[in-house]
């Protein structure tokens, strides 16, 4: 991904706002002209800073400078897609466009465009949100970012659909990653498909972490007796401090199942089996 924006942009970030239209029209054009190959990448910040003050027929300039861009580097890959999603944020009508260009350039074995999708996952309608769901789970770098972004505007029908009725989403650790950025959007029907999946995990550390942050969101009152002794063993399969950190979590499910005395007891029976450790 290129470097941070200069001192220059970063000023004029701040100033834009505030300038005429005609200044960041001249302003526009200065940034069009820029062709040195050390240049471009400013050239391509500058316009996606201006891109939410320009009028229409330079918002169509900038898209055929976008169009126009040489695919041949990694970089022009990133800005011309960068430029995409910023013109999509502010004019509608590009976002199919912006989307294809991002699950294409996603396929680059070599680019991390997590943070692209971070950018155009807040615009896009609710029909593309399952396909940019299949595409992020897919990418090599930094794609939980990217996930956590998207958790939030996926709702339980799609959740339902992509894990449960359609069953696009099939491989285990993709599944995983996806219910996880999801947890506290997760409905309880959800948080029993995503405890199927960590019960598929060979390594039982990976089990006992994934569980750690799932039990924090199931409703107690909700759940049978049994699951919540499959949490129990499943914590204390780990070493004794895991267990401990855990109790807290689990303190909901011990006063519904079992009331206040037994809360006592579990209390004194962690005081019994530290004093055997001293």
């Amino acid at each position: 991904m290129p470097d941070g924006s200069s001192y220059y942009e970063s000023s004029l970030e701040i100033l834009a706002p505030r300038l005429s239209p005609d200044l960041i029209a001249k302003l526009h054009t200065k940034a069009c002209s820029i062709n040195e190959d050390n240049q471009e990448q400013k050239r391509e910040r500058i316009i996606i800073l201006l891109i939410p003050y320009l009028p229409q027929h330079l918002i169509n300039k900038t898209l055929e400078i976008a169009r126009e861009m040489n695919d041949k580097t990694e970089d022009n890959l990133w800005w011309k897609t960068s430029i995409l999603i910023h013109l999509a944020a502010h004019s509608p009508q590009f976002i199919l466009e912006a989307f294809d260009v991002t699950c294409s350039i996603s396929a680059k074995a070599n680019l991390n465009t997590s943070y692209l999708w971070e950018q155009l996952i807040p615009h896009l309608p609710e029909e593309l949100l399952l396909k940019a769901l299949e595409v992020i789970l897919t990418l090599r770098f930094n794609s939980n970012e990217a996930l956590k972004k998207l958790a939030p505007r996926l709702s339980q029908d799609l959740l339902a659909k992509a894990f449960i009725e359609d069953g696009k989403i099939k491989d285990s650790s993709k599944r995983a990653r996806m219910l996880a950025a999801s947890l506290s959007h997760l409905s309880q029907e959800m948080l029993l498909e995503y405890l199927e999946v960590i019960r598929s995990f060979k390594d039982p550390y990976q089990q006992s972490t994934a569980m750690q942050k799932l039990v924090k969101e199931f409703d107690f009152a909700e759940i049978q007796f049994s699951l919540w002794k499959e949490f129990l063993h499943t914590f204390s399969s780990q070493e004794r401090s895991f267990l401990l950190q855990n109790i807290p979590q689990l303190a909901p499910g011990i006063l519904i199942l079992g009331g206040k005395r037994s809360f006592g007891d579990c209390a004194k029976a962690i005081q019994d089996v530290c004093s055997q450790w001293t």
